[in-house]
């Protein structure tokens, strides 16, 4: 049963419980936020009268309260309809996670603090003009590039640029334009975009940034009759997002209709029903009494944005019903183009539109990082489903995951692709699709850890005297990967540096390099890897722990839980530097494929200790492209992390090598091959230059510079693809050179 369709102990829906809680925070309802509150993330025994008269199912005598769930719409509703940053941020690490569980005691004060919050829905009215101006084209190319800044643009630029940040997956740029903390909430949020608008509307006005707040001392004793004592669903809170709503065909306009906030910080509104004409609004721009340019934003205390966004919700319709962000942005393309149209019914086409028509998620798509009044939410990452390699982080199967005893808490899964016109989206497809997403992410608040997917081998040892690395064994199916299967294991890498390997190993197969299965999740970390390292090196036990103890810090996610490669095993691999008589003749053409594949996806530190080679036939794996060459060996790329702007600038003058030097026996191996297969060689830099590559690997122009640089350059590949002669040959000869001198 979907999580959102569960009853909590008053026989209440969660997606009621959510919608209902979010309405009583905008009302500043605190015995109403309490109670709701409580009904999600406090449980207890189930009413004798609610198990009667909530449905004819049978439900539990105890039900179990989701603190974490109840932790995770505080944030939600905190960005959506205060636009606090600063209090989501507070809310994360003033809070327990992980293994120090948080409750509902626990957030109780915080639960208070958002109802006597000064509201605003602005940041929720400035995603929808911001989404808007992208439909429309509003950037024009310098501002498409660099790094967006509030200093040199405006509101809704700059939130339209974190909204191509947010559809390309460009987690690096979010970090940089808007920094860690509204990084860090912006992916607690299951990708929020809400929280990159929030930070840069904090920045810039003193009204939000003013707003003083501080905990009350309450118990959950103070409000024992008000948890105890069963409400009903107001009429009012049964809007479009709900079930119930949704059935009384109930549409944006009345939820507008029905939005109150208190306090306010801007204590005036605007109705868009009074707006002349959609038209002037879509361009954001009204005319002043001198004829200036007058964005809503600049009238004293008015709610910013407020009355354009309300336009656009009600004047334009996707397949001829009401279009949410997510739908417009889904619209929206890298080149520029649209995907689909929008279709302008203005305000006149709004009478006698029966609200109905808005067709509109209902409550159970009120998942976590799509709102439950979910306005200006937008739940998709990376803009339509990404393949595998694509940042898509592995899921751990719920069979594996009964037996383990225990429920990880699974990424965001691949969002739906709104087809390229509207009249094939369906909209009903979509609300079952997000109400298993939200069922994945809250079914249990338990999380999963290392112990717990992974079995340790008698006598096993590390690795590595930097991360926690190791083979081990699966106790539960990963993505690929079947329980029991022996799996190369890194722990205390950032989830870039974990996305970016699994990119690699993704495109490494697409070129016919050697590709084990490869995958990512997250789990809290309990075993004792530093121990485990000592095994092997006694001097390796601490870096290993520091390692770890740094992971802790910088890369964890709330819930305490870290980024964990998992690749399939190289079995009786061997390293390079160990096995240098195994790279001759073919075999250099072998090595000079991978070290060609390394440069041009930009790997930190290539030399022979992350290269691994067997003998053909040995294999577990999708064995390498042979290409006619009759090829005895295979080579594994490994420890695929991204170089960074210094390492790769200097990397374009060092060939192939970008960090400790082979020995010469390998650089010579690699060289003759470049002379020998010199057409095959060409042809596999074309395969290179071929693949599309993820945003994690050459986002943001990362490699512009490498790919315009020998051998990628199209002078090296018409040296490449020569007939020979004696300047022909002489010519490959120094290209050799340089990209592996003897």
């Amino acid at each position: 049963m979907a999580f959102l369709r569960q009853r909590s102990s008053h026989g209440h829906t969660f997606a009621d419980c959510y919608s209902c809680l979010q309405k009583s925070f905008r009302r500043g309802d605190e015995n109403g936020a309490v109670y709701w509150a409580g009904q999600l993330g406090r449980g207890g025994p189930m009413l004798a009268s609610a198990a009667v008269s909530s449905s004819s199912q049978k439900l539990p005598s105890n039900v179990k309260g989701y603190p974490n769930a109840l932790r995770k719409r505080l944030v939600q509703n905190a960005l959506e309809d205060a636009a606090s940053l600063s209090f989501a941020s507070a809310l994360l690490s003033r809070t327990p996670a992980g293994a120090d569980k948080v409750t509902f005691d626990h957030l109780l004060p915080w639960v208070i603090v958002l109802c006597r919050m000064k509201k605003t829905h602005c940041a929720a009215w400035l995603n929808r003009v911001a989404v808007q101006k992208l439909y429309e084209g509003g950037l024009d190319e310098n501002q498409r590039r660099g790094l967006p800044t509030v200093e040199s643009m405006d509101e809704v630029t700059f939130a339209a640029r974190c909204l191509l940040a947010h559809r390309d997956g460009k987690t690096d740029v979010i970090e940089k334009a808007c920094g860690a903390e509204a990084l860090k909430v912006y992916r607690y949020a299951n990708d929020e975009v809400l929280a990159l608008h929030c930070w840069q509307m904090e920045k810039r006005r003193p009204e939000l940034s003013g707003r003083v707040w501080s905990l009350p001392t309450v118990a959950t004793g103070n409000f024992q009759d008000v948890l105890e004592t069963r409400r009903e669903v107001p009429d009012e809170f049964k809007d479009k997002h709900t079930a119930e709503g949704k059935r009384m065909g109930r549409g944006y306009a009345h939820f507008f209709e029905t939005m109150v906030l208190h306090p306010r910080v801007y204590t005036q509104t605007e109705n868009a029903q009074l707006s002349a004409t959609s038209a002037s609004l879509l361009s954001g721009r009204e005319q002043g009494e001198e004829g200036e340019v007058v964005r809503p934003s600049a009238r004293g205390g008015v709610e910013p944005y407020e009355r354009e966004a309300k336009a656009l919700y009600l004047d334009f319709r996707l397949g001829g019903k009401e279009a949410r962000v997510r739908h417009v942005l889904e619209l929206t393309s890298r080149g520029g183009k649209k995907k689909g149209e929008l279709s302008f019914d203005g305000p006149e086409g709004r009478e006698g539109r029966s609200e109905g028509a808005g067709g509109d998620l209902e409550g159970g798509a009120a998942a976590a990082g799509v709102g439950s009044d979910g306005i200006g939410l937008i739940g998709i990452s990376g803009g339509g489903k990404r393949k595998r390699g694509e940042g898509e982080e592995s899921q751990v199967s719920r069979e594996s995951l009964a037996e383990a005893s225990a429920v990880a808490a699974p990424a965001a899964a691949p969002s739906q692709n709104f087809a390229s016109s509207p009249e094939v989206i369906d909209v009903d497809k979509l609300e079952d699709v997000q109400e298993d997403r939200e069922d994945r992410r809250n079914e249990d608040d338990r999380v999963l850890t290392d112990e717990q997917v992974f079995e340790i081998p008698p006598g096993c040892k590390a690795l590595g005297f930097k991360n926690a690395t190791a083979v081990v064994r699966l106790r539960v199916d990963v993505e690929g990967l079947r329980k029991g299967s022996r799996v190369f294991v890194k722990i205390g890498e950032s989830s870039e540096a974990v996305e970016f390997a699994v990119a690699c190993a993704e495109l490494r197969s697409k070129v016919g390099l050697s590709a084990p299965s490869t995958t990512s999740t997250w789990l809290g970390v309990s075993r004792d890897w530093g121990a485990m390292a000592g095994l092997a090196n006694e001097k390796w036990s601490a870096g290993v722990e520091r390692r770890l103890k740094s992971a802790k810090c910088r890369y964890a996610r709330p819930d305490g839980t870290l980024p964990v490669l998992i690749v399939e095993e190289f079995e009786r691999g061997l390293r390079v530097s160990d096995a240098r008589e195994m790279i001759s003749g073919t075999g250099g053409f072998e090595l000079l494929k991978v070290l060609l594949f390394r440069k041009f996806v930009g790997c930190a530190d290539t030399n022979s200790f992350n290269l691994l080679v067997r003998e053909k036939g040995q294999s577990n794996c999708a064995s390498a492209e042979e290409g006619g060459q009759g090829v005895s060996i295979e080579i594994l790329s490994v420890d695929e992390n991204p170089a960074g702007d210094a390492q790769l600038e200097k990397g374009l003058s060092k060939g192939l090598q970008t960090a400790q030097g082979f020995a010469e026996s390998l650089r010579r191996a690699g060289r003759q091959a470049v002379i020998a297969y010199r057409q095959e060689t060409a042809a596999f830099i074309r395969s290179l230059k071929a693949l599309s590559l993820p945003a994690c690997v050459g986002g943001g122009g990362r490699l512009s510079k490498v790919h315009a640089k020998e051998p990628f350059d199209e002078e090296s590949l018409q040296t490449l693809s020569g007939e020979g002669g004696a300047e022909g040959d002489a010519k490959l000869n120094s290209l050799g050179a340089r990209l592996l001198p003897v």
